[in-house]
């Protein structure tokens, strides 16, 4: 099959001309609105459509009802303004795009399970608000992108650049941006395997709505307009610098960086307290203490760990590493629940069997019923605006920090857990700190009346 095509730089944009012939395993598009980004990554799925001997593409996105309104239509609507739609068949259930000549485009989303394992031999993804995809979805879709049928393999990005927490924590960042100092680059990565070095590529381009020629002016001036009214989204989604993203509702509203953050280490002649989350990923739990001296009463959370698919004998496993000399002086709380659910033939709870394997008596089981969100909220805040010092060590308790400031709660006080794979949703080393007050500093709830 031969379709002519005019020149790329009359089909991209000038500055994504160089996407059509890369073939770096890893493809960025990120920026500001209004770039093409999408528009663009669509456009080189179609010609790979056309013009290679064997394609298979994924449009991956959270969620599978969002593609058919977003990528699906996206490359719809570019093949319908080039008339070329006899050349293609577009199919909604399954949601796909068939090419004459044998190659597919196949939407998957991360809502379903296996998204990608399921098909064949395939040779790109295109995964559209990659900021919005957890590191785990991303590496179990990356690992199912295989086959020796293609001349090359590659993932396209395409994103804004706001996440949950620190951005340089964020797993994009972290595996793409982490060392460069440019906007648009390109770097390897190279890995020793079975006695050789393997390397692969990869490619970030960054653009933002003055790159795009084609866009009214009425628009554009929308997009500038906005940095009289909100710097933070001018920032990121017009001109595509990192971002925290911005919490509405955060359930430690009362929670101060300043003010609660510190370096705070572990205390040998301190009683050691442990809280834990009974959750199997990760299986989480922090450390505290809580004492008082010549200046009152000090609360200091200390270190954190978190455990992917996590066990109980894995946990004892890492504080018997940690802290084996000092088991005596432990104390654990945490998730009342935990009690009541069992792992083992002889039925024993999750605390007892925390507390076998560690060896420590029924004594250092310190276990108080579990709060309601509302409730807990209030307590958790006015502890942090009214404790003379409750501090979190941000450099080995990330995580707990990256809760406290992007945990939110929806409409009816409760804290938003509907979804796991987005960090802000997962909220265990949150709920951690919700026990440790719950339990150690009750005296703080007094006179709290919550509707």
């Amino acid at each position: 099959m031969t379709v002519q095509f005019p020149p790329l730089d009359k089909i991209y944009l000038p500055h994504h001309v160089p996407i059509h012939n890369n073939k770096d395993r890893y493809l960025i598009l990120w920026g500001g609105r209004g770039s093409a980004k999408s528009t663009d990554a669509a456009k080189k799925f179609i010609l790979l459509c056309l013009s290679t001997k064997y394609f298979r593409g994924i449009l991956l996105r959270k969620t599978y009802a969002s593609i058919k309104d977003s990528q699906y239509q996206t490359i719809k609507d570019i093949i319908y303004e080039w008339g070329i739609q006899e050349l293609f068949e577009f199919k909604v259930a399954p949601l796909e795009i068939h090419c004459k000549n044998g190659n597919k485009i196949i939407a998957r989303g991360l809502d379903k399970e296996d998204a990608t394992k399921s098909i064949k031999d395939p040779t790109h993804v295109w995964y559209e608000e990659a900021n919005q995809i957890s590191e785990g979805d991303f590496l179990a879709s990356s690992t199912s992108i295989r086959t020796t049928k293609a001349e090359y393999l590659q993932e396209i990005l395409t994103f804004n650049p706001e996440c949950d927490g620190d951005p340089k924590e964020f797993w994009i960042y972290k595996r793409f941006f982490a060392g460069h100092s440019d906007k648009s680059f390109s770097g390897t990565k190279t890995i020793e395997l079975g006695g050789k070095e393997i390397s692969y590529s990869y490619t970030a381009i960054h653009s933002t709505h003055h790159n795009n020629p084609h866009l009214p002016d009425q628009y554009r001036a929308q997009l500038e307009d906005l940095r009289n009214y909100d710097p933070y989204y001018y920032s990121v989604y017009v001109l595509g610098e990192w971002g925290q993203r911005k919490i509405d509702n955060p359930f430690m509203s009362m929670y101060d960086p300043a003010k609660h953050e510190g370096k705070v280490r572990y205390r040998p002649l301190e009683r050691l307290i442990m809280v834990v989350d009974f959750n199997v990923n990760p299986f989480c739990a922090n450390f505290a203490h809580v004492f008082y001296d010549k200046n009152g009463e000090h609360c200091h959370i200390f270190e954190e760990i978190s455990i992917p698919n996590g066990s109980i004998t894995k946990m004892a496993d890492e504080v018997k590493a940690r802290y084996g000399d000092v088991l005596h002086m432990l104390e654990i709380t945490g998730d009342m629940n935990g009690g009541a659910r069992t792992l083992s033939k002889d039925n024993l709870s999750y605390f007892q069997q925390l507390r076998t394997e560690l060896g420590i008596s029924t004594r250092q089981i310190k276990l108080k019923a579990n709060p309601s969100h509302k409730f807990s909220r209030a307590h958790c805040n006015y502890v942090l605006r009214r404790h003379p010092d409750f501090k979190i060590n941000p450099d080995t308790c990330p995580n707990t920090v990256r809760d406290m400031k992007i945990v939110e709660i929806d409409d009816r006080g409760s804290i938003k857990k509907q979804n796991r794979a987005i960090a802000g949703q997962q909220a265990d080393h949150l709920d951690n700190v919700r026990y440790l007050i719950n339990t150690y500093l009750p005296q703080y709830a007094k006179g709290i009346l919550v509707e």
